[in-house]
């Protein structure tokens, strides 16, 4: 626990609070519900409220309530947006992500497996009810003539205030003004630290606008300025305020960050580092870009190079090739071809090898409509046994619409898991 925040307890009648709640010191993956950071805990109702340290919820947890076994906790994202985690055994769920559940967004109506829409729960709309029910319990001890520590009181008088429904809206109307956008999607590796970033806009649109994407923005890809960076980072430093001690990850977006000037990409991956990380409670510090296909192979090495050398435990590079068949890329409308993707695939493989902090990424669609030489092409590449590589993901990804049975999926990737030379894993989309 740091100097600044000194842990303090107090029961009050069916509610148990603790201020600045110390979890977890890193994001590895477990095995049971819990969080990370610093917070504050609430307990009521068979529930774990957890709170941020700007009095916003952040987590429930299941503290003796009746939920389903595969429900593992209910997360509530700084857009306002609530996200439900999920696990129908862990040993299937970790073979195919790398952690032990799938988040399920409520604005994404399109999941990857075959799943019940666990917002149609009850025991969802059950959970939030008593969220409410805790805030007007809270608010009745706020304003009753009781004793309690100044500094419990204040805490549970901001949480009172930041979480009535207009207040949480009003939050994340904020940070989107800040962005000057939207966070439809984040690169798959984020799922590294929870999905728990502060996103940077450097650049907006979408180089390519690909016909079977389903958060494309429609709009010509475009850099930003110097001046609207800047004015973000030291927006979003005031804007997380106390809290921005749990942040420990930037992404730098929107789509293809990878495609804006050295200049910029490098600078504010400086300044996003010192002034929105410097205070993280957290040793190891990450960036995560989304780069094209084109603007990595046109990216020079020594920016990678001087990318390594910021601070940044890891830099995660994510890049959507998506097939190595020219029929299949003509067929999903991705504007590159088939030795584009061989090229970027090569390029990948040796900055993986050459650079110890950067990391490159590869997506691959999948879908029952494509031909079949499409995962046998996917598979020789893989499987390569002249490829030497210490580091790298691959992230497959069934097309919009399509959903897979566990035991389908399975059988996909541990077939391209078993013989290849990168960690293969499933690409779960997420946003903020």
């Amino acid at each position: 626990m740091t100097s600044e925040f000194v842990s303090d307890k107090i029961s009050l009648t069916n509610i148990d609070i603790v201020s600045y709640y110390k979890g977890r010191a890193s994001f590895l993956p477990v095995s049971y519900p819990s969080f990370e950071g610093i917070k504050h805990l609430i307990r009521f109702n068979g529930y774990k409220f957890i709170f941020d340290l700007t009095g916003h919820i952040k987590l429930i947890l299941n503290d003796s309530a009746d939920w389903p076994d595969h429900f593992i906790k209910i997360k509530r994202t700084i857009a306002n947006e609530w996200i439900i985690y999920l696990s129908y055994g862990y040993e299937d769920i970790y073979s195919l992500t790398g952690v032990y559940y799938i988040p399920i967004r409520e604005s994404l109506s399109y999941v990857p497996i075959w799943l019940d829409n666990p917002f149609k729960n009850n025991c969802f709309e059950q959970t939030i009810k008593s969220f409410k029910n805790l805030i007007i319990s809270l608010s009745n001890y706020n304003t009753k003539n009781i004793k309690v520590d100044f500094n419990i009181s204040k805490i549970i008088a901001q949480i009172v205030r930041v979480n009535r429904l207009e207040e949480l809206r009003k939050q994340a109307n904020i940070f989107h003004h800040i962005l000057k956008g939207t966070v439809p999607i984040l690169p798959p590796d984020t799922i590294t630290v929870d999905y728990n970033v502060i996103p940077i806009f450097i650049s907006d649109g979408c180089l390519y606008n690909c016909r079977f994407c389903c958060l494309k923005t429609g709009n010509e890809w475009r850099q930003r300025t110097n001046k609207e960076i800047i004015d973000q980072i030291y927006g979003l430093r005031d804007f997380l305020s106390d809290d921005i001690i749990n942040y420990s990850a930037i992404f730098l977006g929107q789509n293809y960050a990878l495609s804006s000037s050295p200049d910029i990409l490098l600078e504010t991956a400086r300044i996003a580092f010192k002034v929105l990380l410097d205070k993280s409670i957290f040793k190891e510090k990450t960036l995560y870009l989304f780069g094209s296909t084109t603007s990595l192979l046109n990216t020079p090495r020594w920016i990678f190079k001087e990318l390594d050398k910021i601070g940044y435990r890891h830099i995660y590079i994510n890049c959507g090739l998506e097939s190595f068949e020219q029929d299949v890329l003509n067929m999903i409308g991705k504007p590159i071809t088939s030795k584009e993707v061989e090229d970027a695939y090569r390029f990948s493989v040796d900055i993986n090898k050459d650079y110890s902090c950067v990391e490159i990424s590869l997506n691959f669609l999948i879908s029952e409509s494509f031909p079949e030489i499409h995962l046998k092409t996917l598979l020789k590449k893989l499987s390569n046994p002249t490829t030497k590589l210490p580091k790298g993901t691959i992230y497959l990804s069934p097309m919009i619409g399509e959903s897979y049975t566990l035991r389908k999926l399975k059988r996909i990737i541990f077939n391209l898991k078993s013989n290849s030379k990168w960690d293969i894993k499933l690409y779960i989309m997420q946003g903020l």
